[in-house]
Parts: structure tokens; sequence; C-alpha cells
């Protein structure tokens, strides 16, 4: 991560999303790679993820007395094991709401913009897992009348709705950060 703590002072002082860019290709990999020692590979993105969106977000107030890669390794080592732990402190579609709506006039990213990523995000999980989600969250249906109309266990419709509550997560940041790098 060579020249990071430059890119960090410029990212700091301009918040332009071409160094927020420059910050983010040249610490994503490592970050990743680092993340996946300790969780799985889903996990892992996640994290990284939650961390680039947490340093857009937080730049004016985040100080950094060690070098950033220090800073950047202890964030990502700490989220993990918060992950391990069961603490999640991931980043919610209720986050990726109000990032869209709490400063519209500086991002112009709307409640529209937000709503056609989950849209999109709903597109990438299987058919199995987006009609279970769909049963629970657009029907109100709970898990037990799921689990009784498709033939399944309650235990494997939870597993089903956490699973494509993540994918849609990772899904709508990783679209979230790409409309930060686009400057809307």
């Amino acid at each position: 991560m060579t020249g990071v703590n430059e890119i960090w002072r410029e990212f700091k002082q301009s918040g332009s999303t071409n160094a927020f860019k420059r910050l983010y290709d040249a610490c994503y990999d490592l970050l990743y790679r680092y993340a996946s020692f300790y969780i799985d590979s889903l996990d892992a993105e996640e994290v990284v993820l939650d961390l680039m969106l947490y340093l857009w977000t937080n730049r004016g107030s985040i100080e950094i007395h060690t070098s950033v890669e220090s800073y950047l390794r202890s964030s990502i080592h700490n989220r993990c094991l918060n992950k391990l732990r069961g603490r999640v402190p991931t980043t919610s579609l209720e986050f990726v709401a109000e990032f869209g709506t709490a400063d519209m006039e500086q991002r112009r990213i709307t409640e529209e913009d937000i709503s056609i990523v989950v849209w999109e995000a709903m597109k990438t999980l299987s058919p199995k897992c987006r009609q279970i989600f769909e049963m629970s969250r657009n029907e109100g249906l709970k898990n037990s009348e799921i689990a009784t109309n498709m033939g399944l266990s309650e235990k494997t419709v939870e597993a089903y709705i956490t699973k494509s509550l993540k994918q849609i997560r990772i899904f709508a940041k990783k679209n979230l950060i790409l409309l930060i790098f686009l400057g809307l």
C-alpha cells in the first residue's frame, strides 16, 4: 500500500471522489486478503466495504496518529473480531437509505437510486432465495408459514433470509461506492 499516507491526506483535505477511488484501489485487495484470514470471503468483502464507507462518511473526524496502513489493518482486524464474536457492526440497508437522503444536495443520491440498487441486488439472488425473501418481506409471511408452504424447516428459511440479506447488503455497498466514484 505504497503512497497510502499521501492519498489519505489528499482525500481528507479535499474529500474528492478521485482521491477516494485511489485510496480504495490502493487498499481494497490487501485489506480483503487480510480479512479473509479471519472470516469467510463474503464476510471479508462486507467488512472491507463497511470500512471504506466508514472512511468516506467520517473522513473529517478520523484522526490517524500512526500510519494509514496500520490504522486500516487494525480497523479490519477489529471488525473481523467483532464479526467472529457475533457483534456485527455492519452497514445496514437503513444506513444506505440514510446515506442517500441525509445530504442529497451534496451527494445527489436519491431514494429512487437506492431502490434501484436494492431491486438489482434482488435479481442476483438465486430463485429460491428470492422467493423466500419476497414471501418474508413483501408478503409479510412468518418463517413458520414460509416453511410450511415450501416444505422446509424454519431454520432453513432463516438461513435463506440471512443469506439474502447479506448478499443484498454487499451488492448495495458495492454500488454505493460506485456511485461515490462517479461523483453522484
